[in-house]
């Protein structure tokens, strides 16, 4: 289920029409999808340490420079 969405998510960077109802429909369904499920199993929550907010920046920062990598490579002016 969550790689069906992030696949969908990464598929929408792409698109020109990102601001229409299916877009938030399907990202809205496993949104409800998830909170009926932890209704039913309690899920584990993450401590807020510095290890964690390490690991967000440096996720964040290799997907910047990722992205960034990319447009640089595949982009074509005029």
């Amino acid at each position: 289920m969550i790689t069906t969405v992030a696949a969908y998510a990464a598929g929408m960077l792409s698109l020109s029409r990102g601001y229409v109802v299916p877009t938030y429909m399907v990202l809205g369904l496993a949104t409800a999808y998830i909170r009926l499920a932890s209704i039913h199993r309690p899920s584990a929550v993450l401590p807020f340490n510095g290890r964690l907010v390490l690991g967000l920046v440096l996720v964040s920062t290799v997907s910047l420079v990722g992205i960034y990598v990319f447009v640089r490579i595949y982009v074509q002016y005029g």
